[in-house]
């Protein structure tokens, strides 16, 4: 309990102000970013219109892939509210009814601020049926964690660092969520890992910065994505 509430308050210091989430000097999130991005097009190319969309954990930035008519939600008021069609909640109790949107977007590490059963559990609620679930989330499989205690625990808290101050969240290995995600009946369609390279230089005493710089390597080692720092996944459900 005290570990939750240390990542709740990490949060809190973070984003409650408003604070951008994403800082353009900070090369380590501007690729998880990218990735992020790219990734998501591929699957909101479907055509959405008519369809119920959520971004759940919305901060505060504007994503060009997002649908028009996406409800922008987040725990913090000031990051939200400067996005159409806001509302402030938590990801782990949706002010939703069940079987209210066709596609929810959770990323940017929303998930490693939360508990992953939880929040989990309510984006599969208000997930109609044959819905999608884009999922990302940072994982302790990650080569960061190699030789420590840490190393592929199903969820372990770690001080970090988040556009250059210091963090706090919780790390989750792969077998767990997808545990989850088929508890709650979400199927996964395409699962894939970047921060590969970095995330090794990073277990090797390098810093956030400039083992970012390795980033653009991760186009080359997908046969070793099982060692990446973040995962992103898309899934139906059943």
């Amino acid at each position: 309990m005290e570990e939750a509430n240390r990542v709740r308050q990490s949060a809190t210091k973070h984003y409650a102000s408003g604070a951008p989430i994403w800082v353009e000097d900070d090369r380590w999130n501007l690729h998880k970013r990218e990735n992020i991005s790219r990734f998501c097009m591929q699957w909101v190319q479907i055509p959405t219109a008519g369809m119920h969309v959520l971004n759940a954990g919305s901060g505060s930035h504007f994503y060009d892939w997002l649908p028009e008519q996406t409800i922008n939600m987040d725990r913090f008021w000031l990051q939200a509210g400067k996005l159409p069609r806001a509302v402030a909640a938590d990801i782990e109790s949706l002010p939703f009814r069940s079987a209210s949107f066709d596609v929810v977007i959770c990323v940017g590490s929303v998930l490693n601020y939360a508990s992953a059963m939880e929040a989990i559990a309510e984006l599969s609620r208000v997930l109609k049926p044959g819905g999608l679930l884009i999922l990302h989330y940072e994982t302790s499989d990650s080569a960061e964690h190699v030789g420590t205690s840490r190393w592929k625990r199903p969820a372990a808290p770690l001080g970090t660092v988040n556009n250059g101050k210091s963090d706090m969240i919780w790390i989750y290995s792969r077998s767990f969520i997808r545990r989850i995600l088929k508890q709650f009946h979400i199927t996964i369609d395409q699962e894939q890992g970047f921060h590969i390279a970095s995330a090794a230089l990073l277990r090797l005493g390098m810093s956030q910065d400039r083992a970012a710089r390795a980033a653009s390597a991760d186009n080359y080692l997908r046969f070793a994505s099982s060692l990446a720092d973040d995962i992103i996944l898309a899934g139906r459900k059943s």
